[in-house]
């Protein structure tokens, strides 16, 4: 309550805030978290976990704490979500929502870390706008109930370009400078891309900082490196372990998924679905409109320090807007491998600047806020829409709920050709409809494929309880015939062309859109 006062003092000093209006704002922003907390529980309760939330479930389910550690570079992911998942395993609720839990208390923490960036040098209606366009946005729906440490790596972010905040305003004093250091150790211990996420905005800052005191805080830098440290201890294992697979995937002349341009298109999802037909509707008249008009004189209300930390805050929010072509660019030099939520962190940026932008728009055009109290209810409608619909549309990964795969007759081996599939539909079989299920695998066919990575990862959790794989050639050799599901994503079912190029017969049972089964018949003894 303290800092929350402290906050709004420092936005209101020449006239101050009843306790009302503080008490009122403070409800409002609990009762909206309130209600997206328990949206997102439904939606985690709703989804079955997919391929990558089984790898999470994996590690966090190690027999010990030891042997988390060991498989956690295996992952690919430092331990810190492993750790939170495992104690909230624990908890006495369903698994898909225990695995989800850290993910949805990020996101919602973040949320709030958002209105308190914002609100230091702006109204709170615009603190609302930037924290409901987060909310509303695709990346930040999905990554809310994921359980992947991609919520958790924007809360630390979020964090820390608060305290930074607080440092570079000359509030928090060593509190502030270990709050960065600390969340600098957190980004990093909750992906490995976290050093990148908080020393872009931090950098961007503190340029804008030194230029106009025209002195590089030394105390900020030092706080970051000393957090940055947190590498020594992430980045060895975790690359030790992923350096057969990243030199796949550098080898592989068909790789699907390299960095490129069109990966841009994923800025669409950093904001609530048709904000982009709004923006050109509204936003770009509304800056025509602040060049062409004549400008009001100062209001007075604002020192000099308040507006230049007006434009360091804009910075820090248009760095992390960057956020993806930056990943996209580093991802290119680096793993040459790109997934779109590498780039989660510009939906972050895209909130901040939206809050900060309007509310600096609304200096000159008080239309602005006209503008922001309409958008405000949109975004939130709209994201609590998405999640309300977003668990039982997209709750089965698996095949398990395919009526096409549960027709297959029984008793008989059943090969699922996709990786991605075969993990969740083994994860919620008994144990005698597992006995049936296989995936055939080979490693060194798989490689010169579009997209070994499932398959890979898979053969690199084996000993961590991971579904277990048949080698193509052994299960060939011991089984004439079979069935075969595909499910319909061509870059991962190879298996499909490779038997008919081997001299096997695809006979068609069923097809249901892209979903197909077949009987799968041996070649005849002279072939073979």
């Amino acid at each position: 309550m303290r800092l929350w006062c402290g906050l709004v003092q420092d936005q209101n000093s020449t006239a101050g805030t009843p306790k009302l209006a503080i008490w009122q704002e403070m409800a409002f922003l609990v009762a909206t978290i309130s209600v997206f907390f328990a949206v997102e529980v439904r939606a985690a309760a709703l989804r079955s976990l997919w391929y990558d939330e089984l790898s999470t479930m994996l590690v966090s389910s190690a027999p010990t704490i030891r042997a988390l550690f060991r498989a956690a570079p295996v992952d690919g992911n430092p331990p810190l979500y492993f750790l939170l998942a495992r104690l909230c395993l624990h908890l006495p609720i369903r698994p898909e929502i225990a695995l989800r839990l850290p993910s949805i208390v990020a996101a919602n923490i973040t949320a709030l870390l958002i209105y308190l960036f914002v609100r230091r040098n702006s109204d709170r209606i615009f603190a609302f706008f930037a924290m409901s366009v987060f909310l509303g946005s695709e990346l930040y729906i999905f990554g809310a109930i994921e359980g992947r440490p991609y919520a958790l790596l924007l809360c630390w972010t979020a964090a820390g370009i608060c305290c930074w905040q607080s440092a570079a305003h000359g509030k928090g004093g060593r509190l502030a400078l270990a709050g960065i250091a600390a969340c600098m150790a957190g980004a990093i211990f909750s992906h490995q891309y976290g050093v990148i996420y908080l020393t872009v905005p931090l950098v961007a800052g503190e340029c804008v900082r030194s230029w106009r005191a025209r002195r590089i805080d030394l105390k900020v830098a030092g706080a970051a490196l000393a957090g940055a440290t947190s590498l020594l201890i992430t980045f060895p294992p975790m690359l030790h372990a992923q350096a057969g697979l990243l030199k796949a995937i550098k080898d592989s002349p068909v790789f699907w998924s390299r960095p490129n341009l069109t990966f841009l298109a994923d800025y669409l999802d950093t904001v609530p679905k048709f904000i982009p037909n709004l923006l050109w509707m509204i936003g770009l008249p509304a800056i025509l409109l602040y060049i062409v008009l004549p400008k009001r004189g100062s209001s007075g209300e604002l020192t000099e320090r308040s507006q230049w930390g007006r434009v360091e805050d804009l910075a820090v929010g248009v760095a992390l807007v960057l956020i993806l072509p930056i990943m996209l660019v580093l991802t290119g030099l680096g793993t040459g491998y790109f997934w779109e939520r590498y780039g989660i962190g510009s939906a972050l940026g895209v909130a901040l600047v939206c809050g900060l932008l309007f509310s600096w728009l609304n200096k000159q055009l008080p239309l602005m806020k006209a503008v922001v109290f309409a958008g405000i209810p949109y975004c939130l409608v709209v994201a609590i829409v998405s999640l309300w619909l977003s668990g039982p549309i997209t709750g089965s990964p698996g095949a398990q709920s395919d009526p096409l795969f549960v027709s297959a007759p029984a008793g008989e081996p059943l090969v699922i050709a996709d990786a991605v599939v075969f993990s969740p539909t083994w994860w919620y079989s008994d144990q005698d409809k597992r006995k049936r299920l296989h995936y055939l695998s080979d490693i060194s066919y798989a490689v010169k494929q579009p997209d070994f990575i499932p398959e890979y990862s898979l053969m690199l959790e084996q000993p961590y309880g991971a579904p277990k794989l048949d080698d193509y050639k052994e299960f060939l050799a011991e089984h004439r015939e079979f069935l075969l599901y595909c499910y319909g994503m061509p870059r991962l079912e190879w298996v499909k062309n490779r038997l008919s190029d081997d001299g096997w017969h695809l006979i068609p049972i069923r097809s249901e859109g892209p979903h197909e089964l077949f009987r799968v018949v041996g070649p005849d003894s002279a072939q073979r």
